[in-house]
């Protein structure tokens, strides 16, 4: 499921501010938001500490318009799935029921912050 391109503005300098403000509210709530080289087929995932901090690694190499979009993806994780099944691992769970939820939370959101 892609949401609909009117819903990923294309102006940088707007996604750049989005994500700043995003990065800035994750760490207020102990969630910790890196880069880096996951690899072709994995964008992000989501891993949560012995301390209860979590930490969303996101492929360095994806748009700024992904990053929004792969950052809330794995948020939805944290708020809904994570609290019942800490230990879901799949990197190749993109038909799986837990991840289209996180998907339509994604596109939710992305529509109501346009």
């Amino acid at each position: 499921m892609k949401p609909p391109k009117a819903l990923l503005s294309s102006n940088k300098h707007e996604l750049r501010k989005f994500l700043a403000r995003l990065h800035k509210w994750a760490e207020q709530q102990g969630i910790y938001i890196r880069q880096g080289k996951l690899g072709p087929r994995l964008r992000g995932f989501v891993y949560c500490s012995g301390y209860g901090n979590y930490l969303i690694m996101i492929e360095q190499n994806i748009t700024l318009e992904l990053q929004k979009e792969v950052l809330l993806h794995e948020i939805e994780h944290i708020l809904y799935d994570m609290p019942e099944s800490s230990y879901t691992i799949g990197l190749d769970m993109q038909r799986s029921k837990i991840e289209q939820k996180a998907d339509s939370f994604a596109f939710s959101l992305l529509a109501t912050i346009r």
